[in-house]
């Protein structure tokens, strides 16, 4: 927040120093210059530089602009912690945001906006603040409550769900402010519900209609209520039971419970984990305790004689969303969506993309007294991650002082506590067992309890971190943010905070058997990036024993092994190597990742050699591609022993794979300098499918001991159009070479690239259509030169290498070129739809045929590289079968839940073309279940 308001550490000067208060200077640095009539060479008759009138605009502005600093730096530190001084405090900021409103309307709106969407641990501050300032001048009050209202109704539009849950939060303690009265929040709280309400009218008996879009609207009523529960129960009971009534009538009508746990993140939870059905729950047990949260402060109680007596204010109707995407997307002719095609880069403010928090993953033991303090804070901390992901410093050391405005003995710093010897991290032992518990609030794990302790809150943070990392869906931005948030997180905290962020690795790792499988990955992510942030220094000898005993395809052998070469491309190879103890080094590659070049001198017979020799000199002396093709047909041309044109080709070709892929592997420039010279040689043997499957998979031979590679060349291959994105579909469920290696991560990060490229596509021509015809409305004559440039598909192929928007391009564009342009966005969207199609069924037919093809012969067949960069060592133990299997079906259900959007627009082809009768019931109860999820 200091970085937006500005002053922010106005306490000490630019040396670290403790700042003299000098009024007189004007909150000038030490070393300026007196400049005007309070310098020491004033002139009192105006002359000198600048005269008078000069001097003393820049001091008035001077002064004017540290007057704005110090306000909004006093609005933005308000209440950042509990104390004697806060009645004061905020008593005087009221009188003070009154007196200079008028001076200040702008700044003070912005900073009051700003601070009530990214502090929402502190809505009860500025609840109560917005009160007082009513109490005081009920024009002001008006005014600035309007504002906010008209925010609320702006991120409505925008299905922004986590800021309309936070200022439906702040409306919500307006009430017991006296700002608004119960009336007024029962009225928008009905609005909100009003979707709710007509299809349980209209429903005639029947099961309510269910959506994420219906999801949304009861969350954000039913996550907010318990703040005005009391108030409500107190003036209209019998709205606030009505209330009650139209969301259980929908929450317990809905489906809730899937029989795949497609949503699931661990296999052997309870089915009581969906956030909207446990929210319920929780929320109705509020009313034996009288909506009583005893959590945060409430200094709105410590005003009740001067909130008694102010004004109070309504609101007209908000305007809700449309059903459909914010976008305003439907259905195109391929069953794809018109715009918003989703996967991880959907805007944060897509309705499909919003995720509701799920019941907290319990790590740690708590006392159960604390339940619903310890509910209140990990839901404030979650919103605090959603509206400060801006600025990871900020966030972090905002969440750490959360606890300075509990209530006595609810919560403190681990610091403040007592340690407990024995488990000095408060760890919850018998972490083995799981326990959904239908009246507790979290996924347990089982273990002894720290009765009449307070909450720890670095032990929260990390719960709510690491639940919202392991959620789904993902959602792929605010997984990165997660990452380089703890790791501020443990640098800003105390010593312990480390240690409580490592108990928490190690009592999820012990669960990694029963994880999902995309969450294993996510997982390992986040703990390499975590720990490569604190010079790799782990525990690694605790896990000897599993690399010594695991089978190599088990969970928590493939999270160290896959986890260990993360972290080698963040580092590299000798330095990990030196910091991983002996007994893990078999866990490791074999040797520094690299490429490994078929055509050596030494494993090459005579005119083989002779043809690796000339392509080499030849690509090595840059020659152009016709002097490479023109090489490797003179070469493969006389080996008159191959009557078969088709191997000869497929000799040529990879001969040619080979050396380009060999130029390149320096660097990613060198890498896309081979491409874009040889790109005609390229062409010419990549002309059909075949050819092009050939090329992935020299390809993924070419960089076996070096899987980022692998992934980034096929990348850039995809991006010139060298292989197609059905191509690398193929590549990654190619049985005959990946049998036995679906715990790979590499191959589902290609296969994801490739269909997020793909949506990516067409989004960027989407928008590109879309400001064209924009152009073309806002413009007199409507219609460019037909000489305009414009972009075709391959251009936008190299565009994906950098997004621009090329906003240029569209200032002469005419409707032939917007027709150019709907006919490549066909083509895209129908290229969009086959990767789908291709996907899924290669997904079933693997999985189907997986107990006839999966045997311990065929495993054994796996290419030995292969088989030392996985780290293997050990052989195959008896279910290394069964784990193969577990692996490829987890990555189906990550499939259909990251792609649910396309899957759900494709629902009836892919019923008719991929799920027939033969396929297997999980397979389709899945597919069924995330399109009964998807809105």
């Amino acid at each position: 927040m200091q970085g937006r308001f500005g002053g922010g550490r106005a306490e000490i000067d630019e040396f670290g120093r403790q700042r003299r208060h000098n009024y007189h200077n004007h909150g000038r640095k030490p070393y300026e210059r007196s400049g005007g009539r309070s310098g020491p060479y004033r002139n009192p008759r105006g002359g000198g530089r600048g005269g008078r009138n000069d001097a003393g605009a820049a001091a008035a502005g001077d002064a004017s602009a540290d007057v704005e600093k110090r306000l909004s730096t006093l609005i933005a530190k308000v209440g950042d912690k509990a104390g004697d001084e806060l009645r004061s405090n905020l008593d005087a900021l009221s009188g003070v945001i009154q007196r200079d409103y008028s001076k200040f309307p702008d700044l003070i709106l912005k900073t009051l906006r700003q601070c009530v969407l990214e502090f929402p641990w502190k809505v009860t501050i500025y609840g109560t603040l917005l009160g007082l300032i009513n109490s005081k001048s009920y024009d002001t009050g008006a005014t600035i409550v309007n504002s906010i209202y008209a925010t609320l109704n702006q991120k409505l539009e925008f299905k922004d769900w986590s800021s309309v849950k936070v200022l439906l939060r702040f409306f919500a303690v307006l009430v017991s402010a006296n700002a608004i009265n119960s009336t007024t929040m029962i009225s928008i709280y009905n609005h909100i519900l009003k979707p709710i309400s007509e299809n349980a009218n209209n429903g005639g008996g029947a099961a309510p209609q269910q959506s994420e879009y219906m999801d949304n609207l009861v969350y954000v009523v039913l996550s907010t209520l318990p703040w005005a529960g009391k108030q409500l129960q107190l003036n209209l009971p019998e709205e606030l039971e009505r209330l009650m009534g139209v969301i259980s009538t929908y929450v317990d009508g809905r489906r809730s419970v899937f029989p795949s746990k497609i949503t699931h993140i661990f296999d052997n939870e309870p089915s009581s984990v969906d956030g909207l059905t446990w929210l319920k729950k929780f929320v109705s047990v509020l009313p034996r305790n009288e909506w009583n949260l005893n959590t945060i402060v409430t200094p709105y109680d410590l005003f009740e004689n001067e909130l008694s007596q102010a004004m109070q204010h309504s609101f007209p109707p908000l305007t809700l969303p449309p059903p459909q995407n914010s976008n305003g997307s439907n259905m195109d002719s391929t069953g794809l969506e018109s715009a918003g095609s989703g996967g991880y880069n959907e805007s944060p403010s897509a309705l499909a993309y919003f995720r509701i928090p799920r019941p907290t993953i319990q790590i740690f033991d708590y006392d159960p007294k604390l339940k619903i303090q310890r509910f209140i804070i990990q839901d404030l901390i979650t919103d605090s991650l959603n509206q400060l992901d801006y600025n990871r410093k900020e966030c972090a050391r905002c969440v750490l002082g959360i606890h300075l405005l509990c209530l006595p003995n609810v919560a403190k710093a681990v610091q403040d506590t007592q340690p407990n010897t024995a488990n000095p991290t408060g760890a919850a032992a018998g972490r083995e067992n799981a326990d959904g518990g239908d009246d507790d609030q979290a996924v347990q794990i089982k273990g002894s309890s720290e009765i009449g302790k307070p909450l720890v809150i670095e032990r929260l943070i990390m719960e709510t971190v690491l639940t919202n990392l392991l959620s789904t869906p993902s959602q792929h931005d605010h997984d990165i943010f997660l990452s380089s948030f703890a790791v501020e997180l443990c640098k800003l905290g105390s010593d312990f905070t480390f240690h409580i962020a490592g108990s928490s690795i190690r009592l999820l790792y012990n669960r990694l058997p029963q994880m999902d499988a995309e969450l294993i990955n996510r997982f390992s992510d986040w703990f390499s990036t975590f720990i490569s942030n604190f010079g790799y220094q782990w525990t690694w000898k605790d896990w000897e024993e599993d690399i010594k005993t695991q089978t190599y395809n088990a969970p928590q052998k493939t999270f160290i092994t896959e986890s260990i070469s993360k972290i080698i491309r963040l580092s590299y190879f000798e330095r990990i190597k030196q910091i991983m103890p002996q007994s893990l080094h078999q866990a490791m590659p074999p040797k520094a990742p690299g490429p490994k070049f078929k055509f050596t001198v030494d494993v090459m017979d005579d005119r083989t050699k002779a043809v690796s020799v000339a392509v080499g000199k030849c690509i090595k002396a840059k020659g152009t591609a016709d002097q490479v093709n023109e090489i490797l047909d003179e070469h493969y041309g006389q080996w008159d022993d191959l009557d078969d044109e088709q191997e000869r080709t497929n000799l040529a070709r990879e001969m040619l794979i080979q050396h380009v892929l060999l130029s390149g592997s320096k660097t990613f420039s060198h890498m896309l300098n081979a491409i874009e010279r040889y790109m005609p040689v390229l062409q010419k043997y990549s002309a059909g499918s075949d050819a092009k499957l050939h090329i992935a998979k020299i390809t993924e031979e070419f960089w076996i001991l070096n899987p980022q590679m692998y992934v980034i060349t096929l990348d850039k291959l995809l991006n010139y159009r060298v292989i197609d994105p059905i191509t690398v579909v193929e590549a990654v469920f190619d049985a005959g070479s990946h049998l036995g290696q679906w715990n790979r991560f590499h191959y589902w990060e290609a296969l994801h690239n490739t269909v997020q490229k793909v949506n990516l596509r067409v989004d960027q021509l989407e928008k590109r259509i879309a400001e064209a015809r924009k152009t073309i409305s806002g413009s007199s004559g409507g219609s460019g030169g037909d000489g305009s440039a414009t972009k075709d598909e391959n251009d936008m192929e190299r565009d994906d290498n950098n997004n621009n928007d090329d906003d240029d391009d569209l200032v002469n564009v005419s409707y032939s070129q917007i027709e150019q342009y709907q006919n490549t966005l066909t083509e895209l969207r129908q290229e969009q739809k086959n990767v789908i199609i291709k996907t899924i069924e290669k997904f079933v037919e693997q999985l189907n045929s997986m107990d006839a093809i999966v045997n311990n012969e065929q495993l054994g067949n796996v290419d030995e590289d292969i088989t030392n960069n996985n780290g293997r060592g050990g052989g195959h133990s008896e279910n290394a079968d069964e784990l193969d299997h577990w692996w490829l079906l987890g990555r189906y259900r990550e499939f259909l839940r990251l792609y649910r959007q396309q899957i759900k627009g494709l629902a009836v082809t892919l019923d008719s073309l991929v799920f027939s009768t033969s396929s297997k019931p999980e397979l389709r109860q899945a597919f069924e279940d995330i399109c009964q999820f998807t809105s």
